[in-house]
C-alpha cells in the first residue's frame, strides 16, 4: 500500500470513528459489494484526502452501518433487499439487491461526503435519480409508476437465492 493510501485511510478513519462499532461487519459489506473491494492497483492514492469531498471513499464498515441504520429497507421506495421488482411493462424480474450509498445533494452539484449528506437506498432508486435534487415523494411517484413489487414462491425464491440469481427472465 502507497505511503498516500495510508494517510487516506488514517483521516478517513478518524472522520468515520463515530461507526468504529461496525467495524466486525465490514467483511459482510465488502463481500456482498465486491466493487467495493481494492483492485490489483492501490486507486485510494487517486482519492482526495479529505473525508468528506463529493468523491471521498465511504469504508465498508460506515456503507454497512448506513443500511443497518434503515433496517436493510430502502426509504425511498419501502422494499427489502430480499425483494423482487419488475417493470408495470414486462421485461426480466429483478432483486432489489444491497442498499447503495447515495449523496442527498449530489457530488456534481457541490455535495460533499459527510454523514448528513449520504444515506443507504436501493440501487434502482439512486440510479433513476441521478446526479438530480428530486425529492424522496417525486422520485418514490416516478419508481411506483413503472416499477412493482413481485411475490415469488418460497421454492422459487429458495432456488434463486442458491444459485445467486439477482435477474431472470420468463417467456420468449
Amino acid at each position: 500500500m502507497s505511503e498516500l493510501a495510508t494517510i487516506v485511510d488514517q483521516v478517513s478513519d478518524q472522520y468515520w470513528s463515530k461507526y468504529d462499532w461496525a467495524r466486525p461487519f465490514a467483511s459482510e459489506e465488502a463481500r456482498l459489494n465486491p466493487e467495493i473491494l481494492e483492485p490489483e492497483h492501490d486507486y485510494k492514492q487517486y482519492l482526495p484526502l479529505d473525508p468528506t469531498h463529493p468523491r471521498a471513499w465511504i469504508p465498508p464498515h460506515v456503507r454497512w452501518a448506513k443500511r443497518k441504520q434503515v433496517d436493510f429497507t430502502c426509504p425511498i421506495t419501502g422494499w427489502k433487499e430480499s425483494d423482487w421488482y419488475r417493470s408495470y411493462s414486462g421485461g426480466p424480474y429483478r432483486k432489489i439487491g444491497t442498499l447503495t450509498i447515495d449523496h442527498i445533494v449530489p457530488g456534481a452539484l457541490g455535495g460533499l461526503s459527510t454523514d448528513e449528506n449520504i444515506r443507504a437506498i436501493s440501487a434502482l432508486a439512486n440510479s433513476k435519480k441521478g446526479h438530480k435534487t428530486v425529492s424522496d415523494e417525486e422520485l418514490r411517484e416516478h419508481l411506483f409508476k413503472a416499477f412493482k413489487t413481485v411475490y415469488m414462491p418460497e421454492d422459487l425464491l429458495a432456488m434463486l437465492n442458491k444459485y445467486i440469481v439477482t435477474s431472470y427472465k420468463v417467456g420468449p
